[in-house]
């Protein structure tokens, strides 16, 4: 069964390869055209480069820049792919930072073999994200709909004191695009959703909910090492171990679609979409 959040008419618009047109140029002249377009796969690409994600309690609605909505049938793949996006943004950012800053100290400044090699392990990730296939439906967020779309100021803000509210929204600020919770929900979830989570950074084995998961990745200081190290002068160990946390935190991304099955759990009366070890973590989450 879909998500409570998720309509007939959207289950009926579920679909592997919904497309978006990406452009280098604009070229205006009587009249405007996209100069060098490609076509993209529209979740992935709104997850890298949407200015602002909104998400519900399960990550199974996502808004990108208050004009897209995305759907997804499951909310474990929801969760898997707003993490996997997190990680691979935050070290593509970086990277990029770190290299505009050592070229503007240093003319002469060259890209070190560490950093090609976490450039080609960054590409690689990012492929394999771009080439997940997962059903989902796609529609534009219809303007009429967004007074009522979000919980609002104060709202849905509880359970933890390391992030702020959004002010307008509601729901949690996770970073300066993400905001968790924040959608209008049909349903509480609660436990439901408590899942074990091993972090790829300080490899802490935790019982978590969404929030307490994409909360424990923003603030995880070994995750956020995972492209500064590159460009240390330590040698290649930390460049080795940096590259493996980066690995970790999106692997799960290209076997969702090839290992998840159906599930029903009895316990919380859910229908899901998981792979065996996500199976065997939820009936571990009823048995505490």
């Amino acid at each position: 069964a879909a998500p409570p959040d998720i309509s007939l008419r959207q289950q009926q618009k579920m679909a592997r390869h919904h497309e978006l047109i990406a452009f280098v140029d604009l070229l205006e002249t009587n009249k405007p055209y996209f100069v060098n377009n490609t076509r993209v796969p529209a979740l992935q690409t709104l997850l890298l480069f949407a200015h602002s994600l909104d998400t519900n309690f399960d990550c199974t609605r996502i808004v990108a820049d208050e004009w897209l909505e995305v759907c997804l049938s499951d909310a474990a793949s929801g969760e898997q792919l707003i993490s996997s996006a997190q990680q691979l943004r935050s070290s593509w950012g970086k990277l990029l930072d770190t290299q505009l800053q050592a070229g503007d100290n240093d003319i002469s400044f060259r890209i070190t073999a560490r950093q090609q090699d976490h450039q080609r392990v960054l590409a690689q990730k990012l492929a394999e994200f771009l080439d997940c296939s997962l059903s989902y439906s796609l529609r534009k967020f219809p303007s009429s709909e967004l007074k009522t779309a979000y919980v609002g100021a104060d709202a849905n803000t509880e359970n933890t004191s390391s992030l702020l509210g959004h002010p307008v929204k509601g729901g949690l600020v996770v970073n300066d695009y993400l905001t968790f919770n924040c959608l209008q929900s049909t349903e509480e979830y609660g436990g439901a959703l408590l899942r074990f989570w091993k972090c790829p950074g300080c490899e802490t084995s935790l019982l978590v909910t969404p929030a307490d998961r994409l909360i424990h990745e923003e603030m995880c200081p070994d995750l956020q090492t995972t492209a500064t190290a590159t460009h240390g002068a330590d040698g290649s160990d930390s460049q080795e171990l940096s590259e493996g946390r980066m690995v970790a935190a999106v692997s799960d991304v290209s076997t969702l679609s090839s290992l998840a099955q159906s599930y029903h759990c009895s316990a919380c009366d859910e229908d899901y979409s998981l792979t065996p070890t996500q199976i065997l973590q939820h009936k571990k989450s009823h048995a505490k």
